[in-house]
């Protein structure tokens, strides 16, 4: 039997909220409060984030983005994670797996972006 798809998503100093479905473009920039950014990890996970939320300073920084263990970036209020399907060019839902890495993500605080195609 076929679940549902799902997506997560992270309000700063919050854990993940999972709802089901697929958000469109409207619900995604309601989330996020704004235009959208979206960065695709190394593991297939698409974080989507307010592309100006660094500049807006009522949002707070969420999670720190590493290459390694050196600090590189970082994110700037809610966050919606799903995965992208190029093939279809379709944001699809979360694979069961992902739910344990962005809890990880969420406690840590961080998210480590190695560039070999793993992520850690």
């Amino acid at each position: 039997m076929k679940t549902a798809p799902l997506h997560a998503v992270k309000q700063p100093d919050e854990p993940w909220v999972y709802h089901v479905g697929v958000p469109d473009l409207r619900d995604l920039q309601s989330y996020c409060g704004g235009y959208i950014e979206a960065l695709r990890c190394s593991n297939g996970i698409t974080l989507i984030f307010n592309e100006e939320g660094k500049f807006d300073e009522r949002m707070t920084p969420n999670l720190l983005r590493t290459v390694g263990d050196i600090p590189f970036d970082y994110i700037v209020g809610p966050i919606v994670a799903l995965r992208y399907e190029y093939c279809s060019g379709e944001l699809v839902g979360l694979n069961e797996a992902d739910i344990p890495v962005l809890t990880r993500w969420a406690d840590e605080r961080r998210f480590n972006e190695v560039y070999n195609g793993t992520e850690s």
